[in-house]
């Protein structure tokens, strides 16, 4: 695995699902509270996608190695729009 790599799983999708709704529930904006909704939709399907491949083929999650930066970013990496 190079640097800055690591196995994606299905919960690493649904961590992310949760942060965005965390972020959503902060969000004093009805246009970014939605985009984070949406967001925190689409990673959820993610991990049903995911959990469907990894059945059908009978492998383990830990066969995906795929670049991942953890979803939502660190607070140092956010823009000042992001952080409010």
């Amino acid at each position: 695995m190079a640097a800055g790599e690591s196995v994606v799983t299905q919960e690493d999708y649904r961590q992310n699902a949760v942060n965005c709704l965390q972020l959503a529930d902060e969000a004093i904006d009805p246009a970014i509270r939605m985009g984070l909704i949406d967001m925190a939709h689409a990673w959820l399907s993610l991990a049903e996608e995911a959990e469907r491949v990894w059945s059908k083929e009978g492998s383990e999650p830990a066969t995906l190695d795929v670049p991942f930066s953890g979803g939502m970013g660190s607070e140092d990496e956010r823009t000042p729009e992001q952080s409010k």
